[in-house]
């Protein structure tokens, strides 16, 4: 057994990964095969950020809040 310099044997000696396996393909094989479940309800990106397709202004104007006007005869 060959040992490298701190003392722990690489992943390319492994005697268990046959000589024609890529070192990134056998570390791939060495990881588990369940990832963890992706949280749906998280959002991917600060929600204080405009989102990708949205510029800067819009983001900005959609964030502002706009207070009710009592003589707004509009109806909605």
């Amino acid at each position: 057994m060959i040992e490298n310099v701190s003392g722990i044997r690489s992943a390319m000696e492994r005697q268990d990964v046959p000589d024609e396996v890529p070192v990134a393909d056998a570390v791939e094989q060495q990881q588990g095969a369940v990832r963890p479940p992706i949280d749906d309800d998280t959002p991917g990106s600060d929600p204080g950020s405009p989102p990708l397709e949205a510029s800067d202004g819009d983001w900005q104007e959609q964030r502002e809040t706009v207070e009710f006007d009592p003589d707004d005869d509009r109806e909605s």
